[in-house]
């Protein structure tokens, strides 16, 4: 009932982003796009886990639509903000770094995340 998921699957993705940087060959790349894959898909399936568990029934359509609008603008920001810095640096590598120090802290903040009941 808490952020253990999320925190699981942040902490997926974020090694996911990072792990190019690190190992800079195919496999590198291709381990990197299976984790980001696999665990991408668990990010809704653990917010809707964690509203029903901690939300009364009238409020599940309220607290999904605004984890969707929180979602939707993330996914409008990340890749603008990481293609800006690399438009300026050069280099994918200061943003996916950015980006995966991102998901690592939010995995921490949703590590952290009692059950609301």
């Amino acid at each position: 009932a808490g952020g253990g998921a999320m925190a699981l699957a942040m902490v997926t993705i974020g090694a996911g982003t990072l792990l190019p940087l690190l190992v800079t060959d195919a496999t590198g790349l291709l381990l990197s796009a299976m984790m980001f894959g696999v665990a991408f898909a668990m990010i809704p399936t653990a917010i809707t886990s964690f509203i029903k568990k901690n939300y009364p029934q009238a409020h599940w359509g309220a607290a999904m639509s605004l984890f969707t609008i929180f979602f939707a603008v993330g996914q409008i920001i990340g890749p603008i903000a990481a293609g800006l810095v690399a438009d300026q640096t050069h280099s994918l590598a200061p943003g996916m770094t950015a980006a995966g120090g991102v998901l690592l802290a939010g995995a921490v903040m949703a590590a952290l995340q009692k059950p609301l009941k």
